[in-house]
């Protein structure tokens, strides 16, 4: 059986080992391209939130040296290991991934503070949204995010899809075949697919590789 995930994806990583393991063959491919942005930094906030790795790597390639006294938020565990890989600090508050859950337990420990939101041109800014009337919003784009070219056709027996632009790059270029299941790695990107035509999508319990493999596996 094969499985497609729009991210670039090492053999090592946990989503390969579990998937490996059962017979799956695996293509990982983004089809999506990055590139930075220059930005400059507010004088004054309280903290930093992170949507994603891809703005963390950005953000701290392109401050340097510059201390950055804030504390550091992240949307999630992936998030906060980017910034810990690149930006050596280790997060002051680490969400589970998902929007609401984050803004919802962010409140509790930024309520009335200043928050800078580290994000990317076509950002839902979904946490920000709900931290309106929380918090002092503060925005800086780091980078934007566009879909490659030419978006290749899949065959693969499942297709896993890591965010809503590599889900609508496929979709509204290609139509899925009648053997295809589709899994999401989380609620805005099931809700963007399912707008998109797909009446039924897997969605992982949480935007992890190991919680992406065990949607597959759910499948079988």
């Amino acid at each position: 059986m094969t499985v497609f995930i729009s991210r670039k994806i090492d053999e090592d990583s946990l989503f390969c080992k579990k998937l490996i393991e059962r017979g799956f063959d695996i293509n990982g491919q983004s089809l999506v391209v990055f590139s930075p942005l220059s930005f400059h930094l507010p004088a004054d906030f309280d903290w930093l939130f992170f949507y994603s790795k891809t703005g963390a790597e950005y953000f701290f390639k392109q401050i340097g040296a510059e201390p950055i006294f804030a504390k550091i938020a992240a949307l999630g565990p992936g998030t906060a290991s980017a910034i810990l890989e690149f930006g050596n600090r280790k997060a002051d508050f680490v969400g589970d991934g998902t929007p609401e859950q984050n803004a919802k337990d962010f409140k509790k420990t930024a309520a009335g503070q200043t928050v800078l939101f580290v994000r990317a041109v076509d950002s839902r800014k979904s946490v920000q949204t709900l931290l309106k009337d929380a918090v002092a919003v503060l925005e800086i784009v780091v980078y934007e995010n566009k879909i490659v070219e030419s978006v290749p056709e899949i065959n693969a027996d499942i297709l896993v899809f890591t965010s809503t632009l590599n889900a609508r790059a496929y979709l509204n270029r290609h139509s899925l075949k009648t053997y295809q299941q589709v899994v999401a790695i989380g609620k805005p990107t099931a809700e963007a697919l399912q707008e998109l035509g797909v009446k039924k999508v897997a969605m992982a319990v949480s935007p992890d590789e190991s919680a992406l493999a065990d949607a597959v596996l759910m499948l079988l």
